[in-house]
This record gives structure tokens, C-alpha cells and sequence, in this order.
């Protein structure tokens, strides 16, 4: 595990790590729903991950909190999106926030915002699971990520360098509001995925 660190503009530090684990798969399967961050850190993580895929040649997407990935495999998808509307019915909006920034050799996690698990986050991804039957589903780590792919260390370093005063914006140690949720057919590489249907949160 490689340890960087990176400050903040009002000296705060985020604690950054590249950790050695070797999953280069570039293509999943089934059905996601995704959390939508409000505002600033919408627009400043979309345009950290479009400044990526130029220079880095990446994929482009949308910046997302994944709750629950790749379910649905072998079910219809008209009722998918009837578990998915019972399940967000009644959400109220999120609060989230970031708590540091982080690397792995992974093709999905290649440099990505670790999301603080809250109470209210933990049980919307416990009644995700037992809403579209991933009740098997031992850990979930939220973040956002910000890049896609296959990258050396030296070249993380290099990207990490590169958005750094992006990532020292104030906007990444404040609370932030999720106002929609996304179910995404995530079926395959990422100019694969489409949208199925936004529900927004009130309230």
C-alpha cells in the first residue's frame, strides 16, 4: 500500500492510499442504483472525472455513490423497476459525506472519494438488498469515483498531482445532499450502461 497525502485549503488533510490489489475487470453485469450528489460536488467530480478521461484517455460517467450493484442478472426488467420504485417511494434526501481519497489496482476503484457510512446510508443499502434480493452481500464500501481503468502507480501519482487543487476544494470536507437516485442497466463496459429510471428525493 502506497500512503499520499493530500491538504485541503484550510490545511486539513485527506488521507490518501494506492492499496495492491490486482482486479482489471472492466465490465459488469445486471443492474445498479446510483446516489446523485447535489450541486458543487456534482459539478466539481464531473468535471475532475471529464479532466481525467481527456488527459488519461478514461471513460467518461457520471459522477454516482453506488448503493447496490449488479442485481437483477436473471430477472425481468419491468420488475426491476417495480422494486426499485417501492424501495425509493418513500426516501427522504441523504446527507453524505467525504472522508478521504483513495487508490486501488482495481479497474472500477482506480482513484475514488471514500464515502462516510451513516446510519441513514447503511439502512438504505440494507433495504436496497432485500428489496432486489442481494441479501448475500456481506460489506459495501460507498464511494465516488473519479477515473476508470488500468493505471501503473507512477501514473496515479501522476493524476492524483494533477486534480489535486481540485481535490483540495472546501466543497470535499463539507456535508453534501444526495437529490436523486438513479437505476442504471449496467450491463457490460461503461458506453454500455444506459439509464432506466431517475426518481428525485424531497425533503
Amino acid at each position: 500500500m502506497i500512503n499520499l497525502t493530500i491538504f485541503d485549503s484550510l490545511g486539513n488533510i485527506y488521507k490518501t492510499s494506492i492499496y495492491r490489489v490486482s482486479l482489471n475487470m472492466n465490465k459488469t453485469t445486471g443492474y445498479s442504483i446510483w446516489l446523485i450528489p447535489d450541486g458543487g460536488v456534482y459539478k466539481l467530480t464531473s468535471k475532475i472525472i471529464l479532466d481525467i478521461a481527456r488527459k488519461d484517455h478514461a471513460p467518461k460517467f457520471k459522477p454516482h455513490i453506488t448503493l447496490l450493484g449488479e442485481f437483477g442478472k436473471e430477472k425481468n426488467e419491468k420488475d426491476i423497476i417495480k422494486s426499485f420504485r417501492d424501495l425509493v417511494h418513500n426516501q427522504k434526501t441523504l446527507t453524505l459525506n467525504f472522508e478521504s481519497v483513495n487508490c486501488e489496482n482495481f479497474y472500477f476503484r482506480a482513484l475514488f472519494l471514500k464515502v462516510g457510512k451513516t446510519k441513514e446510508l447503511l439502512n438504505f443499502h440494507r433495504k436496497a438488498k432485500q428489496a432486489l434480493g442481494m441479501k448475500n452481500i456481506k460489506s459495501y464500501m460507498p464511494h465516488l469515483s473519479l477515473v476508470y481503468g488500468n493505471f501503473s502507480k507512477n501514473s496515479k501519482e501522476k493524476i492524483i498531482s494533477s486534480t489535486s487543487k481540485d481535490l483540495s476544494s472546501e466543497i470535499f470536507i463539507k456535508e453534501f445532499p444526495i437529490d436523486k437516485i438513479l437505476l442504471m442497466k449496467t450491463q457490460g463496459t461503461v458506453s454500455q450502461w444506459r439509464k432506466i429510471v431517475t426518481f428525485p428525493l424531497r425533503g
